[in-house]
């Protein structure tokens, strides 16, 4: 789903202001900052519990809308991007909507445009690199916010790329759904990480475990406050997962 809503991230919870590109970072392609690739030796770290008999979690879906890694190219030569891109996103040209950090060494920025709809969809737009950058794009979804709307506090606002082992490499972050049923509101919400390894980015679910706890806490708040929120069956469930995450 395309949205033309740019950056306006979780304005129901609490808006994230856009950070402005950090000087040596070209947003979508300074011409004098070279990429610097990292070594593609990153293994995926993929979260995928047993089953619980009380809750089907849909974890083949989330594999599916979180594969183990994405690729990223260099910009196409028509111009023409996928439909998981950001209408205004333009690798190459300037972003001053973007998130930026870095990544594997290199300078690179993030459009975040959303949410649109009833699913809370996002649609992430990212570029790494400077003289030849490459990029990706990809969707997500905060549509299990309606749960966790009265303890926003605890999440609030959502980061999407954001160092968050304080290595001076930034992760990316895209939030997904886990589904154990066919209503929108049958959601969890999970964060799905990546970081850059070469030309692709790499799932990996254990650096994501700080902010999987923060949601795990949110889901037992929202237990104790006695307020609508998934059935306890899945609650137990969902909590568990995000207390193993990465593990």
């Amino acid at each position: 789903m395309r949205s033309a809503i740019t950056i306006g991230l979780l304005t129901a919870v609490g808006a994230c202001t856009p950070r402005a590109p950090a000087s040596d970072a070209p947003a979508v392609g300074n011409r004098a900052t070279p990429t610097a690739p990292a070594a593609p030796t990153t293994q995926p770290v993929v979260t995928r519990p047993a089953p619980d008999p009380d809750c089907a979690l849909a974890w083949d879906e989330l594999a599916e809308i979180a594969p183990p890694t994405i690729a990223l190219t260099p910009p196409p030569a028509d111009g023409a991007l996928p439909e998981e891109c950001p209408l205004e996103f333009a690798p190459g040209a300037a972003c001053p909507d973007c998130v930026t950090g870095r990544m594997g060494g290199a300078p690179a920025a993030l459009l975040v445009d959303g949410p649109a709809g009833s699913g809370r969809f996002y649609n992430l737009g990212l570029v790494v690199g400077g003289a030849r950058p490459l990029y990706a794009c990809a969707m997500a979804s905060t549509v299990a916010w309606r749960h966790l709307v009265e303890v926003a506090d605890r999440l609030a606002p959502l980061p999407w790329l954001d160092d968050l082992d304080g290595d001076g490499d930034a992760e990316l972050i895209t939030w997904h759904r886990l589904p154990w049923g066919g209503s929108e509101f049958e959601n969890a919400l999970v964060p799905v990480v990546y970081v850059r390894a070469g030309d692709q980015l790499v799932r990996r679910d254990d650096r994501g475990r700080a902010l999987a706890a923060r949601v795990a806490d949110a889901y037992r708040a929202l237990a104790t406050r006695g307020t609508p929120g998934p059935e306890p069956a899945c609650q137990r469930a969902i909590t568990a997962a995000l207390d193993a995450w990465g593990r």
